[in-house]
C-alpha cells in the first residue's frame, strides 16, 4: 500500500495545529518507501505501520515525525533539529504515541475506561503510596468486595490492557520527553485510542490493588514496574516539581529512574533529557554527536560538579566500573595526565546499570542530617587539566584492615538460603571477635561502646531505603529497631545456639534441597523476634555483597566498597561533599588518586570534622 506525503514548513513561534508522532524506530531491516513530491524516502516497517494507521480518509492530517522532518544524513541539520524537540513536543497541540500495529487481539476499550471511571471514583488521582490504604479501606469488612477486586483485574487481563503497557514505545529512552512535553497525549495500538490519563488511572487502580491485595496479579511485571508505572511516577515528579525546583539534581532523579530505558546509542541518556530541565536549573546541556560518550558524561559531571552537586562523586568510583584500565599516562612537567580517550573514576558510567543501582548507590546516600559529613562547607573544585578533578579534602586515616565475605559472591552458596545462613553466622562471630581483640588494649577514636559502632557500621547507620524497607517488614517487636537493637536481636536468634532461627536451621540443614525451600514458609509463622532476625539476616547478606568492613589504623570502624585495598587506599572527607570516600593514591605521585567510592566511618557522619575545627585540607586530584 502506497504511502503517500508533502513537507511543509511550520513556524515553530506561531500556533500551529499539528500533531507529533511519537514511535519506536524499529528494525530496518524490511524497509518500506514515503513517496514525496520530490521522489521517496526510505522509513522503517513500524514508521510505516504508524502512517497506514494514522491517516485520515478523505482529508489530509498533518503531522511531525523525525525520521522524516530531520534530514537523518546531514549533521548539522540533525543536530539543530534534534536540538528542537522538546519544543515541537511542547507546541504540538497533540502527540500520538503509536504503540504498534495491530496484531489481531482485540483490545476492549470500553471495558478498560470503565475501569478508569472507577479509580476515579476511588479518588485514585496520583501514584501515591496511600492508594493502597484507600483500596484497603475500601474492601474492608467486605469479602464481596475483594471478590469483585480479584475479577477486575483478571477482566483487565481479558480485555487485553497488558497489551498496551507491554509495548517497546514504553522501553525507549526518547519518548520519555515527549510523553513529559505533550499537552494531550493519545495512545494509539493499532485502531484502538486511549487516553493517557484513562491509561494512567488504570494502571494506578491495578498497582494500588497489586498492593493491598498482595497476590501478585499483575501481568509482566517487569514491563509494568520498570517502564510504564516508571513513566507515570516521572511524569507525576515533574508536574510536582517543575514550579518549586530547578536544582541540577533533577538529572539526577531522571536517569536514576529511566535507568532501565534501551538507547542504541549511550549519549542519548544525557541528550534525551535536556529538554526536561528548565534554563535556570544551569545544566546547559550541548547536544553534540561529535563528541565521544565518555566526553558526553564527563561534560555532565563536570557542570554537576562546579554547581554544587557533589552527590555526583557518590554515583562515580571503580566499584561500579566492571572494568577500570588506567589509560597511557603522558607527563606534563613530570606530573602524570591520563590521554584521551579516558572516563574518570570520579565521572558516574550513565550507560551502567550499576551507577543507579541500589545495592550500590542507596548504601551511603545522605537521607537525613546525621549523613551529612563536611557538607557544612562548600565545595572547593577545579579542573586544572583533562580529565582531572582538583578538590580540597583532608585524609582520615589508612585502612590497612579489610574484611570480605567473599562467599556471599557464590551464587549457589546464595540461592541456599540454609547454607549462606551458617556462613553469614561464622563470618559475623569472627568479625566481632577481631574487633574485640582490636580493641581489648586500646581505647577508641570515638568516645562510644564498641558493640554499638559494629552494629551501626554493619547497615552503613542504617540510613538506606532498603535498611528501612526491612525496618518495616520488622514492626512486630513494637519497639524502637535502631540498628544496636536489631544485631542484639540477631544476636540472640542467629548467633547464640539455644536461637530460634539458628534451631530452625539446624533442622533444615540435612534436609533435602526440595525440604529446604519449603522451610522458607517457617518464617511467616515464627514469632516477631525470630521474623525480625531473618529480615535483619537478609540485609546483612545484601550489604556484603558489594560492601566490606573494615577497621582503620586510628581504630575507626565502617563499610566500604568491597574492593577497597587494604594496602594504600585511603579514607579521605572532600570539602562540600555528603559522606566521605575511598581513594586509591597513583604510585608516583601522592597527590593524585583514582576515586574507588563512598564509604561510612562510624562517628565521622554528622559534621564531626566540622565541629572540630576543620582545618585547611590538602589539595588532591582526582583522576
Amino acid at each position: 500500500m502506497i504511502i503517500q506525503c508533502k513537507l511543509i514548513d511550520v513556524d515553530l513561534f506561531k500556533a500551529s495545529e499539528y500533531e507529533a508522532l511519537s514511535y519506536v524506530w524499529g528494525k530496518d531491516d524490511n524497509p518500506n518507501f514515503l513517496h514525496l513530491p520530490g521522489g521517496h524516502l526510505k522509513v522503517t516497517e513500524n514508521l510505516a505501520s504508524a502512517l497506514r494507521g494514522l491517516r485520515y480518509g478523505g482529508r489530509c492530517r498533518l503531522l511531525w515525525m523525525d525520521a522524516v522532518c530531520i534530514h537523518q544524513s546531514d549533521s548539522t541539520e540533525k543536530a539543530q533539529q534534534v536540538a528542537l524537540m522538546a519544543r515541537i513536543y511542547r507546541k504540538a497541540f497533540r502527540v500520538l504515541a503509536w504503540l504498534g500495529k495491530d496484531d489481531g487481539k482485540i483490545i476492549n476499550i470500553p471495558t478498560i475506561l470503565k475501569f478508569s471511571q472507577m479509580a476515579k471514583q476511588l479518588g485514585l488521582k496520583s501514584p501515591a503510596p496511600e492508594n493502597k490504604a484507600v483500596i484497603q479501606k475500601w474492601f474492608y469488612g467486605d469479602p464481596e468486595k475483594v471478590i469483585w477486586l480479584e475479577a477486575a483485574i483478571h477482566e483487565l487481563g481479558e480485555a487485553n490492557f497488558p497489551k498496551t503497557y507491554e509495548s517497546a514505545w514504553f522501553t525507549r529512552m526518547w519518548i520519555v520527553q515527549e510523553a513529559l512535553l505533550a499537552k494531550h497525549l493519545l495512545l494509539r495500538l493499532g485502531p484502538y485510542e486511549l487516553d493517557w490519563n484513562d491509561f494512567e488511572r488504570v494502571m494506578i487502580f491495578i498497582k494500588a490493588a497489586d498492593a493491598a491485595l498482595q497476590f501478585g496479579p499483575v501481568v509482566n511485571r517487569e514491563a509494568f514496574v520498570f517502564y510504564a508505572w516508571n513513566l507515570i511516577l516521572v511524569r507525576h515528579r515533574r508536574y510536582q516539581t517543575s514550579k518549586v525546583t530547578d536544582e541540577p539534581t533533577q538529572i539526577t532523579y531522571y536517569m536514576h529512574q529511566l535507568k532501565h530505558r534501551r538507547c542504541t546509542d549511550n549519549r542519548d541518556r544525557v541528550f534525551a533529557l535536556r529538554g526536561l530541565l528548565p534554563a535556570s536549573s544551569g545544566l546547559n546541556i550541548q547536544l553534540d554527536y561529535t563528541k565521544s560518550v565518555d566526553e558526553v558524561y564527563w561534560d555532565l559531571a563536570t557542570t554537576q560538579v562546579k554547581l554544587g552537586n557533589m552527590a555526583v562523586l557518590s554515583q562515580a568510583g571503580l566499584w561500579k566500573r566492571q572494568f577500570f584500565q588506567l589509560p597511557e599516562l603522558m607527563y606534563e612537567k613530570t606530573v602524570p595526565v591520563p590521554a584521551c580517550g579516558y572516563l574518570p573514576s570520579w565521572v558516574p558510567d550513565y550507560g551502567s546499570d550499576a551507577t543507579f543501582s541500589e545495592v550500590f548507590y542507596g548504601a551511603y546516600v545522605a537521607t537525613d542530617d546525621r549523613m551529612s559529613a563536611d557538607n557544612a562547607m562548600s565545595a572547593v573544585v577545579s579542573f586544572s587539566r583533562p580529565h582531572r578533578l582538583t578538590v580540597e579534602a583532608t585524609v582520615i586515616d589508612h585502612v590497612p584492615s579489610i574484611h570480605i565475605a567473599s562467599f556471599i559472591h557464590d551464587q549457589a552458596i546464595r540461592a541456599d538460603h540454609v547454607t549462606c545462613f551458617f556462613k553469614c553466622r561464622k563470618f559475623f562471630i569472627k568479625l566481632k571477635e577481631t574487633l574485640e581483640a582490636r580493641f581489648r588494649d586500646r581505647s577508641s577514636p570515638i568516645d562510644e561502646d564498641r558493640t554499638t559502632a559494629f552494629a551501626y557500621s554493619l547497615v552503613a547507620g542504617g540510613t538506606s531505603g532498603a535498611y528501612k524497607r526491612m525496618y518495616a517488614l520488622s514492626k512486630p517487636i513494637r519497639k524502637q529497631l535502631d540498628p544496636l537493637t536489631l544485631w542484639q536481636n540477631y544476636e540472640e536468634q542467629c548467633i547464640s545456639e539455644t536461637g530460634d532461627v539458628y534451631k530452625e536451621m539446624q533442622k533444615q540443614h540435612g534436609a533435602s534441597a526440595t525440604a529446604r525451600n519449603r522451610g522458607i514458609d517457617y518464617y511467616s509463622r515464627a514469632s516477631a523476634e525470630s521474623t525480625t532476625a531473618w529480615y535483619f539476616h537478609i540485609h546483612l547478606q545484601t550489604m556484603l555483597l558489594h560492601h566490606a568492613f573494615f577497621i582503620s589504623e586510628k581504630g575507626y570502624v565502617g563499610m566500604a566498597p568491597s574492593i577497597t585495598n587494604a594496602v594504600g587506599d585511603v579514607l579521605v572527607f572532600i570539602r562540600g561533599a555528603m559522606v566521605p570516600f575511598v581513594l586509591r593514591p597513583l604510585s608516583g605521585d601522592p597527590s593524585q588518586y583514582l576515586l574507588v567510592g563512598p564509604c561510612y566511618i562510624h562517628g565521622l557522619m554528622g559534621c564531626e570534622v566540622v565541629e572540630r575545627t576543620w582545618k585547611e585540607g590538602d589539595t588532591i586530584h582526582i583522576l
